[in-house]
């Protein structure tokens, strides 16, 4: 049976700061462990504010980071400091274009099924 001394020598906390990291860069961690984790504690949410970790999220979930439009469209990537800021304000934007992108395909769906363009089976 363990003791307390050799439990709290596993736990991730008790890990240097580089090795955990190294952990919050693998693949299988995703934005929403990221988060989840930054509420364990504050040692690990101020690990989960790192630049380098969001950047690297932000890199996993959108290709292409581009700033050619709107208010951010003089933005370079380098002049980027707040990558978690950046990483929700994209995430929430990308929300609701699509909850908008949904709303529209939903009123034409509307529209060419009262004219007759669509039957009942088209929508399953």
């Amino acid at each position: 049976m363990a003791s307390i001394i050799d439990v709290q020598h596993s736990q991730l906390i008790s890990l240097p700061t580089d090795v955990i990291e190294l952990i919050l860069f693998s693949e299988v961690i995703d934005y929403l462990s990221l988060t989840r984790l930054s509420l364990v504690c504050r040692r690990l949410h101020t690990i989960t504010l790192s630049n380098k970790i969001w950047k690297l999220q932000g890199k996993r979930r959108w290709r292409v980071w581009s700033f050619c439009s709107g208010p951010s469209a003089s933005l370079r990537i380098a002049d980027v400091t707040d990558w978690k800021g950046l990483f929700v304000s994209r995430f929430f934007s990308e929300k609701v274009v699509f909850s908008f992108l949904n709303r529209i395909s939903c009123d034409y769906l509307m529209v060419d099924k009262s004219n007759g363009l669509v039957d009942d089976n088209m929508i399953e």
